[in-house]
C-alpha cells in the first residue's frame, strides 16, 4: 500500500513527483510527467504495491461549513 499526500490543484505532473518523492525516485526538472509516471509505476510493481490512496486535501475556502447544530428543546 502506498498513501500519498497531494496538495489542492496539483497537476498530473505533480502528482506523479510527489509519488517518486514518496517512493524515493529521482526527478530532475527536465522530465516529462510521462517519464516520472513510468518510474513510478516501475517502482511500484517492483515494491509488489497492489493498493494506492490518494488523499487531497481542499483549499479552506472551498471546504463545506460544519452543519448548522439545532439549540436542544426541553
Amino acid at each position: 500500500m502506498a498513501y500519498v499526500l497531494v496538495p489542492p490543484g496539483a497537476t498530473a505532473k505533480a502528482l506523479a513527483a510527489e509519488f517518486a518523492r514518496y517512493l524515493g525516485v529521482p526527478v530532475t526538472a527536465r522530465m516529462t510527467q510521462a517519464q516520472i509516471t513510468e518510474a513510478v509505476c516501475h517502482t511500484l510493481d517492483r515494491a509488489d504495491v497492489r493498493l494506492v490512496l490518494i488523499d487531497e486535501t481542499p483549499p479552506p475556502s472551498t471546504r463545506a461549513p460544519p452543519p448548522a447544530r439545532k439549540p436542544p428543546t426541553c
